[in-house]
């Protein structure tokens, strides 16, 4: 999946964020690292991944459910919104995105 978002900036240089259907790889490795069962969703509901590119070789996921059926082919502005709003259930994704981005500046200002 990370191609296939990598793919996706590439065709659309002036989005930042996009939202899609998680993997299935996605959804288990989350369960591996949160400990939940992703067997225990209820039917009505997906797992969804909301993506933040940072650079052309760097971005940041974050999961999160919602409905079946929800449109996944919307804004960059509402994608941009889905991202914040699924990153405000895991503060510590605030503080990856901003090493990343600290990080990225230094590698930008060493050129």
């Amino acid at each position: 999946m990370s191609q296939a978002d990598k793919i996706f900036f590439e065709r659309f240089p002036n989005r930042r964020h996009r939202v899609r259907l998680a993997h299935k790889a996605e959804v288990e490795a989350g369960a591996v690292v949160n400990g939940v069962n992703p067997a225990r969703l209820p039917a009505e509901f997906k797992h969804f991944v909301a993506v933040k590119s940072l650079s052309p070789d760097c971005r940041l996921r974050v999961g999160f459910i919602g409905l079946e059926g929800a449109e996944t082919d919307v804004t960059e502005e509402i994608a941009a919104g889905i991202f914040e709003a699924a990153k405000l259930d895991r503060p510590q994704v605030a503080d990856i995105e901003a090493r990343f981005a600290a990080a990225l500046a230094n590698i930008g200002g060493a050129k």
